[in-house]
């Protein structure tokens, strides 16, 4: 009984252990972005997402036309905005010796980027529809934009809970209005892949994974999911921008 009590502790310890060496490196190597040193032709930047407040309901899709913007359809019927972005974190990669186009290809034909995004990442004329990406997971396809210099691409996409989670969403939130639970859920998000070319090399070309989380405003002091569920999501999105550019 002490050798299995053994060598579960040592199991975690080392699975701990090789998370915080993992989660140094990611952090080094990609370090969160403050978001006025994004492109200013990101559709994050240019909407000013941190302050971006919209209706609950997710919106309707809208065609990924070049130069579309990142905007909520105005609902008469609620008085004030029932959801805010509650933060961002933006990481880039830069990829050398490669064109604007090869970069664009090569990061969202990544299985992953490619389950999120349409796998025609071309912008098609006629409005897209939702589809779920993963089980329990909804994406809208709603922005993209190209630079009239052509020297920037972006491509945003919502995402919310279906209807198998999104029950999740009020039961944590009433443990944390009505039993003072400190965290509770968010109501889903965007994702917006933003390909640069690099200001100081022409040769270069920076992708950018751009991620942010959305909630009911409650107007509870802010709580969000725990920090060490919100540490899970960027590291997964680190390595969502390591693998597919490599």
């Amino acid at each position: 009984m002490a050798g299995k009590l053994a060598k579960t502790g040592i199991f975690i310890g080392s699975t701990i252990a090789g998370y915080m060496a993992l989660d140094y490196q990611l952090s080094k190597m990609y370090p969160n972005i403050p978001m006025d040193q994004i492109p200013p032709s990101s559709q994050f930047r240019s909407t000013n997402m941190l302050k971006l407040r919209v209706k609950p309901s997710p919106p309707a899709p809208l065609s990924l036309s070049d130069n579309s913007t990142l905007t909520s359809t105005p609902n008469p019927a609620i008085d004030e905005p029932k959801t805010y972005i509650a933060y961002t974190d933006n990481y880039k990669q830069t990829l050398h010796n490669v064109s604007l186009d090869e970069a664009t290809h090569k990061f969202l034909s990544f299985p992953i980027i490619k389950s999120l995004f349409t796998s025609n990442y071309a912008p098609p004329s006629t409005p897209s529809s939702s589809t779920t990406s993963k089980p329990g997971l909804t994406k809208f396809p709603i922005a993209a934009s190209h630079s009239k210099d052509n020297k920037t691409k972006s491509y945003t996409i919502k995402w919310f809970f279906d209807n198998s989670l999104s029950n999740l969403i009020p039961f944590f939130e009433n443990l944390s209005t009505n039993w003072y639970y400190p965290y509770r859920l968010m109501n889903g998000g965007y994702h917006e892949v933003l390909i640069s070319q690099n200001p100081n090399n022409e040769n270069d070309v920076d992708v950018y994974f751009l991620t942010a989380h959305e909630y009911n405003d409650l107007h509870d002091g802010g709580k969000v999911i725990p920090g060490w569920c919100l540490n899970l999501h960027r590291n997964y999105a680190r390595l969502i921008l390591y693998f597919g550019t490599r």
